[in-house]
């Protein structure tokens, strides 16, 4: 299977079926996942950090836990360099928090492809997002 933008959307579109874990399902078991801030020393948003793919499924996990329904996926723009097997793409999430406000989060991820085999997998993950909106929705809706 080649890398080009087709492949990409393949796997952005999946959002639409299974949310954030469908693309989890085209990264590498070691992944190198950022969400929001890799410095370990800023610890005032408790999902941010580097993880790999087990962290990243328990992170997401934790932040649906705080939602009445998973997210709703809309997919805004998708940029692909297949020379340097790279892609960015938007992301809108909408859903309900478990204490009833509208939950309506923009991201942006920066992606970096493998070469090996016959299904290029994402080696390098970068998560942008409104991590203010995130934090405010974990401290609102606690782990029960």
């Amino acid at each position: 299977m080649s890398f080009d933008e087709a492949y990409v959307l393949g796997i952005v579109e999946s959002v639409h079926a299974k949310g954030l874990f469908g693309i989890m399902e085209s990264a590498r078991d070691d992944v190198d996942f950022t969400f929001i801030n890799p410095n370990p020393n800023i610890k005032d948003y408790p999902l941010s950090g580097k993880f790999d793919k087990a962290g990243v499924i328990k992170t997401v996990g934790r932040f649906v836990s705080a939602l009445q329904t998973p997210p709703k996926y809309t997919i805004g723009n998708v940029i692909v360099d297949t020379k340097a097997r790279k892609a960015a793409f938007e992301l809108r999430s909408q859903s309900t928090t478990k204490d009833g406000k509208e939950f309506d989060q923009y991201h942006c991820w920066v992606a970096e492809f493998d070469g090996d085999g016959q299904k290029p997998l994402i080696k390098k993950l970068h998560a942008y997002a409104d991590s203010a909106l995130a934090k405010r929705v974990l401290a609102d809706n606690p782990e029960k």
